[in-house]
C-alpha cells in the first residue's frame, strides 16, 4: 500500500541488527510484498557441513514476520540440550531478516557432527510470544 512519504508512520529507525541505520540500503523495517512459504521461520541447508569451504558450509535462518519491532532470542542447542551458540540476546529486529550459523560455538571450537536444534523466540510489547524449533545436521563430507 502506497502512502504520502510525509506519512508519520512511514518513518522508523532501522533495527539493532542493522546497525540503527541503513543509509543508502532498504530500511529493515520495510514489509515486502512476498513471504517466505507462509512459515516465519525457514532453515536452510537442513544438513550443512560446517567450515568446509563448500557451497553447503554453513545454515541461514531467515524470518519474516506481520510486523517489525520485536525482540528475538536465538540460540543453538546441542544433542544434549546445551546451548553451544547463543545469536540473538534481547534484539531488536525487523519484519524480515536472516542470521546464519557456520557450526562455531560460543568457546570459539566447531561443533560435532550430529543433529542440533535452533531455537528462536520473539515477543513484543504487548507480551504476544511466538517460539521456533528447527532442526538442522552438522555432517562432515
Amino acid at each position: 500500500m502506497s502512502q504520502p512519504t510525509n506519512e508519520a508512520s512511514n518513518w522508523r529507525s532501522a533495527n539493532s541488527s542493522a546497525g540503527y541505520a541503513t543509509p543508502g540500503y532498504i530500511n529493515s523495517n520495510t514489509r515486502p510484498d512476498v513471504l517466505i512459504d507462509d512459515n516465519e521461520v525457514e532453515v536452510t541447508p537442513e544438513i550443512f557441513s560446517a567450515g568446509s569451504g563448500g557451497a553447503n558450509d554453513f545454515v541461514q535462518v531467515r524470518y519474516q514476520f506481520e510486523k517489525s519491532g520485536q525482540v528475538a532470542n536465538a540460540k543453538i542447542y546441542d544433542q544434549q540440550g546445551r546451548v553451544i551458540k547463543a545469536i540473538y540476546n534481547n534484539e531488536t529486529i525487523g519484519h524480515t531478516g536472516s542470521f546464519r550459523w557456520d557450526g562455531d560455538c560460543d568457546n570459539g571450537s566447531k561443533a560435532r557432527d550430529g543433529y542440533y536444534l535452533v531455537w528462536f523466540e520473539v515477543f513484543n510489547s504487548e507480551g504476544n510470544v511466538k517460539t521456533f524449533r528447527k532442526r538442522l545436521i552438522v555432517a562432515s563430507r
